[in-house]
């Protein structure tokens, strides 16, 4: 069964590029018909979108390997002049969004499942991601994987037998660089959700959390109210450690002491033991084992949290036993749902630049909330 014919409304390549002798001797094939496709992009892109020039189509009349026209078009991709309906056909981006838009790609969503399970922001954020680009249009797919398996060079292969045109992570750790490289040479378009205080040197286009801003909200509030000392339970994961680091730099400097309490609530209740609640306080940086903690002993919790004053320093996490039990707490998070907006509508308009960080968003900080309440995914101060 033969194709089906694709109506093009562009100039037959003989006339666009009349003026084509052929390339030089010394030229760089990919770097000249790069600059000859661009110049043909800007001067025939209008206010709609519509068919661009096939690659086979291409390589035939400048007499080039299908697979230079190939890297060629992927460069023109990066810049947003183009872009692919799977299956089907390359269009030239119109200026002005069409009214109704097909489907233009595939964008894989990783999802790494204890994250999903202990971080009600991780899970809100990327549910929210999928929900914005099918509205767009888009297809989102999620691949879940486990600890460690994304150190595996099978998980490669099996990230490229999705065949993604698009790739969103959610904070990868540095030792992951292999990972992003690999799809990166592959042609598959990444971007990076990451953490001020995890960010790499990749160079791959990324938005931005700074938790920094809330960390010093935090710090005047508690020194203002005679705390001078506050306490972490140990750190299991290498992104917490990480967070502590930056997370007592910044109380120091307003005059708070940090300093890493046990492993677990019963080591951590009695080093406070001696300690006033009038200026000691205590902060939970490791979402997975806070998460493990309130599960396992929500009673101890809950006696330290009325006691002393107490704050989840990097979001919410699931807290059944607090529902009908009044707690309050303090609490450092960030807005998902508009992170998740931002991404899909820069994706959507063609907005992601070919590296560098395209935005930073700033978590906010609030006082003595509810347990409960600090579940409210709609509040953030991102800016």
């Amino acid at each position: 069964m033969s194709r089906k014919q694709v109506e093009r409304s562009l100039p037959p390549l003989e006339k666009q590029f009349a003026d084509f002798k052929g390339f030089g001797p010394d030229v760089v094939l990919r770097s000249a018909l790069y600059d000859l496709l661009l110049r043909a992009a800007s001067q025939l892109r209008g206010k709609r979108s519509r068919p661009f020039y096939a690659m086979r189509e291409v390589a035939i009349h400048f007499g080039l390997a299908l697979r230079t026209v190939a890297i060629v078009y992927y460069r023109l991709e990066q810049k947003g002049l183009i872009y692919r309906i799977r299956s089907s056909k390359t269009m030239l981006a119109g200026s002005e969004l069409s009214p109704r838009n097909p489907v233009r790609a595939l964008i894989g969503i990783p999802a790494f499942m204890p994250a999903m399970t202990f971080s009600i922001s991780y899970r809100y954020m990327l549910m929210e991601l999928g929900d914005r680009l099918r509205h767009h249009g888009f297809v989102a797919d999620f691949i879940f994987f486990r600890h460690q398996e994304n150190k595996d060079n099978q998980f490669i292969n099996r990230l490229l037998q999705h065949k993604l045109d698009y790739m969103i992570w959610h904070t990868l750790d540095a030792y992951e660089s292999e990972l992003l490289l690999s799809l990166k040479d592959s042609g598959v378009r990444q971007i990076l959700i990451q953490q001020t205080d995890q960010a790499g040197s990749l160079d791959i286009p990324s938005y931005m959390i700074d938790w920094n801003a809330a960390y010093r909200d935090m710090a005047d509030e508690w020194f203002a109210k005679g705390i001078r000392t506050v306490l972490v339970p140990e750190l299991d994961s290498s992104f917490a450690m990480r967070a502590a680091k930056s997370f007592s730099t910044i109380l120091g400097q307003s005059g708070i002491q940090v300093h890493i309490a046990g492993k677990d609530l019963p080591e951590l209740s009695n080093q406070l033991a001696d300690r006033s609640p009038k200026s000691c306080a205590v902060a939970f940086l490791d979402q997975g084992r806070t998460s493990v903690i309130c599960s396992q002993q929500p009673a101890l919790l809950e006696s330290i949290v009325k006691k002393y004053r107490t704050a989840l320093c990097r979001g919410p996490i699931p807290a059944r036993y607090f529902d009908l039990r009044p707690a309050l707490i303090d609490i450092v998070r960030i807005s998902p749902a508009e992170i998740a907006k931002r991404i899909a509508n820069d994706i959507h308009t063609n907005n992601i630049p070919a590296n560098g960080t395209i935005h930073t968003f700033r978590a906010g900080y609030q006082k003595r909330v509810n347990f409960i309440d600090a579940h409210g995914m709609t509040w953030g101060q991102c800016r």
